[in-house]
């Protein structure tokens, strides 16, 4: 999308199918009441560490490469955020079963 809005394109069905396929998002039916959406497998294993490494295509070349490894602390930051929050939930629901 970032690609998209930068060449000045606008976006279309087209595209929009192609992201929600690359994300794996997709609604699911509470029993036809409500459509909760929900990520699939492919975002944690392809999509969240491409986001994580900064792997877009205008930073590539040019120069640009050197605005990667400029914000890869901000990468690390986050996950360090993530697993110190996973730890916490993980203290909390073994400490209520164990």
């Amino acid at each position: 999308m970032i690609s998209l809005l930068i060449e000045g394109a606008f976006m279309r069905t087209e595209d929009i199918n192609i992201i929600n396929q690359l994300t794996g998002y997709s609604a699911l039916e509470a029993g036809g009441i409500m459509a909760i959406p929900k990520l699939g497998w492919g975002f944690m294993t392809h999509g969240l560490p491409k986001i994580l490494l900064w792997d877009y295509a205008f930073l590539e070349g040019a120069g640009f490469e050197i605005l990667r490894w400029i914000l890869m602390p901000l990468s690390i930051a986050v996950v360090w955020g993530i697993v110190q929050t996973f730890i916490g939930i993980a203290q909390g629901l073994l400490g209520r079963f164990l």
